[in-house]
C-alpha cells in the first residue's frame, strides 16, 4: 500500500510495493554529509549488519570561487562537513573516502547554474548534482569497491509497480520530502540505491540520534545552495549583460533593471518601479535583455514545456497525474501531457502561479514520481 499525495489524496490500495533495504552481509557505500540524516541512516543500515563504507564528495574549493571566503561553513559540501562525515564514520566505525569531483562539478553544476541565469532562466543545481554527480560518483565508487547498494540520507522511497521497473514514490514526511531534486536518476542508478529514511519522520530521526548521543542530532539543515555564499549568486552570474529595459507586456518602458542575473519569475522586491503596480516579473528576455513585469494574475500558466524530459508511467494515462514545479510544491493537476522525444508539454487543468524556466517539472501518480523534465517556457 502506497500513500497517495496530491489535493484530495487518500490512503488507497496500489499496485505498488515498496522496496525493502538491503540484508545483513551487503557492501553498501553510503553518503555521509555531516548531518544528522545520513548519521542515522548510517546506523538503520548498520544495524540491518550491512557492510558500510562511508563517502562524501569534495565538490569545490571556496578559494576558487567569487565570494568564497564568504560560504557558509555549516552548509552541505562545505570542508567542515567533510570533517564532520570523517568524524562520524569514526564514530560509527567506518571506513570512509572523499571522492574529489570538482572538475566535474564545476562543468556539470557550476557553468550551468551561471549559464541559465544569463540566460533569463532559473536554474535547479541540486537537481542536476544529484543526477550527474554526486550518484554517478558513488556508483562509480561501488563499483571499485564491490558495493551491491549506493545510499543517502535522503528523504525518499523507492518502490516497485507489479509490471515492473523502479521508481522513486515521496517520503512518509511529506514536509522534508526529496522525491523532486532526485527524480532525474535515471533506472541503472535506481536499481543500485537505497533510502533508509524514506519511511521516518525527520522528529524521529532526531530523537534517533539524540538517543544514540549522536554528535549531529541538533545539526541546523542546510537551507543554502552549497556554492553559493549567504544566498548571493551575483558574485556568480552578475558577469554576463548589463543593465536593461522593464516593461509591461504591452511593451511599455517603465523602468531599468541591473541585469537579468538579478532577478526571477514571481520576484516583486527590488524591482525599483515606483509607478503602479504591486508589479511582479512575468518573464525574462535575454534577447532584448528585457524583463518583463505584471500584475498577479499575469504569472498564472496553464501550459508548461520542458526539454531533456522522461517518462515512465506504468498506468499510461487516467486521472491523478499531479505535476510540481516547486520542491515544496503540492502540485497541479494534469489535464493531458504530450511528448516528443525529450519534449514534453504538460496541460494543466488549474492554474500554476510563477513556473520559472530552468526549475524543474516533475509528474507524480498516487505520490510516485513516473516523469519529469527542466521547464523551457510556459504559456
Amino acid at each position: 500500500m502506497i500513500p497517495r499525495h496530491g489535493p484530495g489524496a487518500a490512503e488507497t490500495m496500489s499496485a505498488w510495493s515498496e522496496v525493502e533495504l538491503p540484508g545483513a552481509g551487503t557492501r553498501v557505500v553510503i553518503g555521509l554529509s555531516g548531518g544528522v540524516d545520513s548519521a542515522v541512516a548510517a546506523l538503520r543500515l548498520k544495524e540491518r549488519g550491512c557492510e558500510l563504507l562511508g563517502v562524501t564528495t569534495r565538490n569545490f574549493r571556496p578559494a576558487e570561487l567569487p565570494g568564497g571566503d564568504r560560504l557558509d561553513e555549516g552548509a552541505c559540501c562545505s570542508e567542515a562537513a567533510i570533517d564532520a562525515a570523517r568524524a562520524l564514520a569514526a564514530d560509527l566505525g567506518i571506513a570512509h573516502q572523499v571522492l574529489d569531483v570538482v572538475p566535474l562539478f564545476a562543468s556539470e553544476v557550476i557553468d550551468d547554474f551561471v549559464q541559465e541565469y544569463r540566460r533569463g532562466r532559473t536554474p535547479n543545481p541540486c537537481v542536476r548534482c544529484n543526477r550527474r554527480v554526486r550518484f554517478p560518483s558513488f556508483l562509480e565508487h561501488a563499483e571499485r569497491m564491490g558495493a551491491a547498494f549506493v545510499a543517502s540520507g535522503h528523504y525518499v522511497r523507492l518502490v516497485r509497480h507489479e509490471r515492473g521497473g523502479l521508481h522513486l514514490a515521496r517520503a512518509a514526511d511529506g514536509s522534508k520530502d526529496q522525491s523532486y531534486y532526485l527524480h532525474a536518476l535515471t533506472p541503472a542508478l535506481l536499481q543500485r540505491c537505497t533510502f533508509p529514511l524514506g519511511g521516518w519522520t525527520k522528529e524521529r530521526v532526531r530523537e534517533e540520534a539524540r538517543r544514540r548521543g549522536l554528535p549531529a542530532a541538533e545539526t541546523p539543515d542546510s537551507q543554502e545552495i552549497c556554492f553559493v555564499p549567504g544566498g548571493d549568486r551575483i558574485p556568480l552570474t552578475g558577469r554576463g549583460r548589463g543593465p536593461g529595459e522593464i516593461v509591461e507586456s504591452t511593451g511599455r518602458v517603465i523602468g531599468h533593471h541591473r541585469g537579468l542575473p538579478f532577478y526571477t519569475v514571481g520576484q516583486r522586491r527590488g524591482l525599483g518601479v515606483d509607478r503602479g503596480g504591486p508589479w511582479f516579473v512575468t518573464a525574462l528576455d535575454p534577447r532584448s535583455n528585457r524583463v518583463q513585469v505584471g500584475g498577479e494574475a499575469e504569472l498564472l500558466r496553464h501550459r508548461l514545456h520542458c526539454d531533456d524530459a522522461w517518462l515512465r508511467d506504468p498506468l499510461d494515462g487516467g486521472p491523478g497525474l499531479v505535476a510540481r514545479t516547486r520542491s515544496r510544491h503540492t502540485g497541479r493537476p494534469v489535464r493531458r501531457l504530450q511528448r516528443d522525444g525529450a519534449k514534453l508539454s504538460v496541460e494543466l487543468a488549474e492554474p500554476d502561479r510563477a513556473p520559472a524556466p530552468g526549475q524543474s517539472v516533475v509528474l507524480y501518480r498516487e505520490g510516485v514520481v513516473v516523469g519529469g523534465g527542466r521547464l523551457e517556457e510556459t504559456e
